[in-house]
């Protein structure tokens, strides 16, 4: 099998396009935005970009940003820059959210990034701020299909724009600005009063979550849930003890929850499936959590705080130890606002087909990183019945194709080559080593598989898996 493995990899490798995507963030790299704000506590720095290595934290700030976003434009407004950081693996784009004020826009860019620098910046307005009781600035997470997902307060942004008084919007980055087609609102019903402040997708499920609080800086939020991209009706997951500014999905569908200030200043983990919360007894800085993200390789958890400090949570649960990562050194970098990260291993599309969903190990994955050289990188899915065989498939490009079973499943990888492994017990998982040469021509390659179960004379089938060799 090693061998077959290999001469697998080789095909995909020559047959996969020549990528345009080294012009952006490495991979691996974690992309935190950040805002400035006046009186705030000391926090030195203006707003902006930064990709940080997340092992040394060591900090590229990219350049010719947007004024809106580096927080330096000659308006004077007390809180400016960079709100939220959406990074398009597909095109190596960064999706920025601009911090706004009574009677400006606000303003969504499409960023193309030439190493750090900024080469082309495009702007969307999705309304204008008309009350900011609540906060008008959107939240953003990427869906499986390649846009962008967006929840902003409804009652405080009105015309002219493209999300006026929506709670959730889609934006398509594939779409110009003058597209009437690149913002579109997703229609839902059920909206509780108070401000949004916070979203996740978990993209094998098909569902969003959302955090509401009951005014902005509010001591407790409730979090829902509603189908996407579709939209519906909003249902109650849970309510939370915490003023909720950051959300994370845990591989596992659970999700990670953190905002707060002083000695509330806290992280939670909720179970949608049950509505249980688990509190975390560190204390995240003194000013509270802004954003939270998982890293799939090593199921680490990055914390980005308000006291301008960057930390890592290792291992990813109440028991794990907090390391800074970064502080933006001397001059400081503002506050952080958003963060995301140039993944390796990122799970695109939905799962399909018959019961129970099919998910990825992932956060940690049991084969490690897909550096050249690692003998022993492996996938694994993680449904199945002992004993029973699943299909792999690997492709050098992603499509979205249904197949016409009994229960229709979306391929999600171009078939190029097909593999079969064994379920293994105990866990119930199925793994496929992928041992990597050495082979620096092989750096930068992008491979897409997806994991078929068999489910009687039906299948099931696991979100596509985005692989870049590093």
């Amino acid at each position: 099998m090693p061998r077959l493995v290999a001469a697998s990899l080789a095909i995909m490798a020559a047959l996969a396009p020549a990528t345009p995507l080294t012009a952006q963030a490495p991979v691996g790299h974690l992309i935190l935005s950040t805002y400035k704000a006046a009186g705030s506590g000391g926090v030195p720095g203006v707003g902006g970009i930064h990709f940080v290595e997340p092992t040394t934290g060591a900090i590229s700030s990219v350049t010719g940003l947007p004024c809106e976003i580096s927080g330096t434009c000659a308006n004077a407004l007390n809180v400016e820059g960079c709100d939220v950081v959406v990074h398009l693996p597909q095109t190596g784009q960064i999706v920025a959210t601009a911090w706004s004020a009574i009677g400006l826009p606000v303003s969504l860019f499409l960023l193309d990034i030439g190493g750090t620098s900024v080469v082309r910046s495009q702007r969307y307005d999705l309304g204008t701020v008309t009350n900011f009781n609540g906060l008008a600035n959107p939240a953003g997470v990427l869906l499986g299909d390649g846009r962008v997902l967006l929840v902003m307060d409804p009652t405080n942004v009105g015309a002219p724009g493209g999300l006026v008084g929506t709670l959730l919007g889609i934006f398509d980055p594939t779409r110009a600005p003058n597209d009437p087609a690149a913002l579109i609102p997703v229609p839902t019903t059920g909206v509780p009063a108070g401000v949004p402040n916070g979203l996740v997708v978990d993209q094998a499920k098909g569902v969003a979550y959302l955090a509401m609080l009951p005014q902005l800086g509010g001591g407790t939020a409730t979090i829902y849930e509603v189908d996407v991209p579709g939209g519906g009706t909003l249902r109650r997951v849970a309510g939370i003890p915490i003023g909720v500014n950051a959300m994370a999905l845990e591989p596992d569908g659970r999700l990670l929850v953190g905002g707060g200030v002083g000695s509330s200043s806290r992280l939670a983990r909720v179970d949608p499936a049950t509505g249980a919360i688990t509190q975390y007894p560190q204390i995240f800085g003194t000013q509270g959590i802004n954003a939270l993200r998982v890293d799939p390789v090593t199921g680490d958890l990055f914390v980005a705080e308000r006291d301008a400090v960057l930390s890592r949570l290792s291992p990813r649960e109440p028991t794990g130890t907090l390391q800074m990562v970064a502080n933006g050194g001397p001059g400081g970098w503002g506050r952080p606002s958003g963060l995301d990260m140039h993944d390796e291993l990122r799970s695109y599309g939905t799962a399909s087909g018959a019961g129970p969903i099919v998910r990825w190990q992932l956060g940690p994955n049991p084969g490690g990183s897909s550096t050249l050289g690692n003998a022993s990188f492996a996938l694994t899915c993680d449904s199945g019945t002992a004993g029973q065989p699943a299909f792999w498939v690997f492709g050098a490009t992603a499509v979205q194709q249904q197949i016409p079973l009994a229960t229709p499943i979306e391929l999600l990888a171009q078939p190029l080559i097909l593999l079969t492994t064994q379920v293994q017990a105990p866990p119930l998982g199925n793994r496929i080593d992928l041992p990597l040469p050495a082979t620096p021509s092989l750096r930068g390659t992008e491979l897409f598989v997806q994991c078929l179960v068999p489910r009687g004379a039906d299948l099931a089938a696991s979100p596509g898996l985005e692989v870049t060799l590093r």
